[in-house]
């Protein structure tokens, strides 16, 4: 079964507060990304810098077992989002799922 997490902020630190925010989202019912296998990571904003994109895998890594499971990142530019950033995550194939 998939699992699915949003996060949005803004202002300084943007990067790790919406990547934090989409780990820990409601939409997670609880469930933990640690055991996930394959993520998807998708990152929209007006504008990322390479210092971004860095923190967001710094959680990112600082939550998944790199190890073992893949992780996808994509950018989207959207220039009417101002100075939010929104980070969604899609994980599938849990350890703990039967195939």
């Amino acid at each position: 079964s998939g699992r699915i997490g949003l996060g949005r902020a803004n202002g300084e630190g943007r990067a790790t507060k919406a990547t934090q925010n989409a780990t820990t989202s409601p939409l997670l019912n609880g469930n933990s990304l640690d055991s996930t296998q394959s993520l998807l990571v998708s990152i929209k904003t007006a504008n990322l810098t390479i210092e971004e994109l860095q923190e967001v895998a710094n959680v990112m890594g600082s939550i998944i077992d790199l190890e073992n499971s893949n992780i996808f990142y994509g950018v989207a530019t959207d220039d009417d989002l101002g100075d939010d950033l929104i980070v969604t995550i899609v994980a599938t194939r849990p350890f703990d799922d039967t195939p």
